[in-house]
């Protein structure tokens, strides 16, 4: 059973609470990740340190939608999704660089086969250089 949008939202309101949440092999939209990113601000991130969305066919406006939240995590894993358009990519590479509005905390993105262009795949690389973040991108 794959989880989706209203689950998303359902579970972001318990996420602020534990520490790490994997929510691979579903599929959300950028409704639900919308929803999701704003009840994790509303908390202030609470506990989360580390989120797991991997093969969630996750599209570039969900990567959008979760660039303000990926600094104030410690681990994000977001692999096997398709970021391939521009925006989200941008979003999070200058959310990296300014901080997202705080301290970045992230240490580790990881993003293999996401279907990056090669533009995209500099930019995060850069900024992930720039914050003190490991990126794995492929």
């Amino acid at each position: 059973m794959q989880l989706d949008d209203e689950c998303l939202s359902e579970a972001s309101r318990w996420m602020s609470h534990v520490r790490s949440v994997v929510l691979s092999n579903n599929e959300f939209t950028a409704a639900g990740v919308r929803a999701l990113a704003k009840s994790l601000r509303k908390q202030d991130m609470g506990k989360l340190r580390s989120l797991a969305l991997k093969s969630c066919r996750m599209d570039s406006d969900c990567l959008y939608e979760l660039a303000d939240i990926l600094p104030h995590l410690e681990s994000a894993v977001l692999s096997y999704n398709n970021f391939s358009g521009q925006e989200g990519v941008r979003r999070l590479a200058d959310r990296l660089t300014s901080g997202g509005g705080g301290t970045v905390r992230l240490k580790h993105l990881e993003m293999r086969h996401c279907r990056l262009i090669d533009g995209g795949k500099k930019a995060l690389g850069d900024a992930g250089k720039k914050a003190g973040v490991e990126v794995k991108l492929w």
